[in-house]
C-alpha cells in the first residue's frame, strides 16, 4: 500500500494542516469529524490577512470522513489532555501526522489525544466561521 500525505486530497488544498490546532471530534450516522482551528494559506479562497497579534489566518472548520468503518483509537482519544490558550479556548494540539491510501485507509494522529486509524469512503473540509 502506498501511503499519501494530506496534501494530495484536494479539498485540503492551500490549508495547513500541521500548524492547524485540533479542538475536538464527534462520530455520527458514519461520519468521523474533526473539529480543527484550520491555517488557511494565501491562495485559500476566504484567506484574510492575519492581524499583528495573529502569524497566520485561521478559520473553523471540520473535517469530515463519511462512510467510515474499521475505527480503531477512538475511544482511547485522550479528551482530557487539552490545552489551553492564551484566549482561554481549549485545543488538543496539532496533527502530527495524516496518511492515507487509494483504497480508503487513514492514518490520523492528534497531539496530545492520540491516533486513530479506519476506512472511509470520503473526506470533506467544511468551514464553520466564514
Amino acid at each position: 500500500m502506498l501511503n499519501h500525505s494530506a496534501e494530495k486530497i484536494s479539498k485540503l488544498k492551500n490549508i495547513d494542516l500541521w500548524e492547524s490546532y485540533v479542538l475536538g471530534w464527534e462520530r455520527a450516522d458514519g461520519t468521523l469529524s474533526i473539529k480543527i482551528d484550520a491555517v488557511l494559506l494565501p491562495n485559500h479562497e476566504v484567506y484574510t490577512k492575519p492581524t499583528p497579534e495573529m502569524w497566520a489566518c485561521y478559520k473553523k472548520g471540520k473535517l469530515q470522513f463519511k462512510g467510515v468503518s474499521s475505527l480503531e483509537g477512538y475511544h482511547e482519544l485522550k479528551s482530557d489532555r487539552a490545552a489551553t490558550d492564551a484566549s482561554g479556548e481549549k485545543d488538543y494540539g496539532h496533527i502530527e501526522e495524516f496518511k492515507f491510501t487509494k483504497l480508503g485507509d487513514y492514518y490520523f494522529e492528534i497531539e496530545f489525544a492520540g491516533p486513530l486509524k479506519f476506512k472511509a469512503k470520503e473526506i470533506d473540509f467544511v468551514l464553520t466561521n466564514v
